[in-house]
């Protein structure tokens, strides 16, 4: 008959602990899931009006400050330190 999913599992466990990747003759203890392992930040969408109106009103009126003020009105870009 069919083998299930959990037999054929097994079965190929087995073929890969009789073939070891190559690296397992040279470094028979690394275990390159841990070596290569990365964490990742985990991104979240807030579906809140309010809170995205603040958040992007704070982005603009940043933005805008930087631009007209720093840049335009007080030329600040141009300032230097003498050393």
């Amino acid at each position: 008959g069919e083998r299930s999913f959990l037999q054929h599992l097994a079965i190929e466990m087995e073929r890969a602990n009789e073939n070891p990747p190559w690296y397992k003759r040279y470094l028979p203890d690394v275990d390159l899931d841990q070596v290569l392992a990365y964490e990742t930040s985990k991104l979240v969408r807030v579906l809140d009006r309010r809170l995205g109106l603040t958040y992007y009103a704070v982005q603009a009126i940043t933005i805008a400050y930087i631009v007209v003020i720093v840049f335009i009105i007080k030329k600040q870009y141009l300032d230097f330190e003498k050393s």
